[in-house]
């Protein structure tokens, strides 16, 4: 299995503006939920070519969709703690990407494929707004 940090060493720099959803990995549990999501994201539209990564609130860089698909697939150890997050049950699926955007008028800032997190997302831009919901 893969580190954050090996996804870190594959990221590219973030331009100015930013045009790509981002997706948070602020740990190695993160990694697999986070890959398997972007990973579907890039598989809905073959023009999709990046997720911004978020690590720890700071934005290191994009992950473009050629190095999303080159690294090892995504799996769960059967004896890893959460490893039955993923297992099939009645009902909807729990990963569903979504779009997020700042509400503050003009402001660029989106995040996708957010999945469960422990705390409510804010914008990096303006730290003191909540993202919600796009659509």
């Amino acid at each position: 299995m893969i580190s954050v940090a090996e996804v870190v060493a594959l990221l590219r720099p973030v331009p100015s503006p930013n045009p790509y959803p981002g997706v948070i990995l602020d740990d190695d549990r993160d990694l697999s939920c986070a890959l398997t999501a972007a990973l579907q994201y890039f598989d809905a539209d073959d023009d999709r070519q990046a997720v911004t990564v978020h690590l720890a609130g700071e934005e290191p860089g994009l992950l473009h969709r050629r190095d999303a698909y080159s690294l090892p697939p995504p799996r769960l150890n059967a004896r890893d703690y959460g490893a039955s997050d993923q297992a099939a049950l009645p009902g909807d699926v729990r990963y569903q990407m979504i779009t997020m955007h700042c509400p503050v008028t003009n402001c660029s800032c989106s995040l996708a494929l957010i999945l469960y997190p422990f705390r409510p997302p804010r914008c990096p831009v303006h730290p003191e707004q909540m993202l919600v919901v796009a659509g």
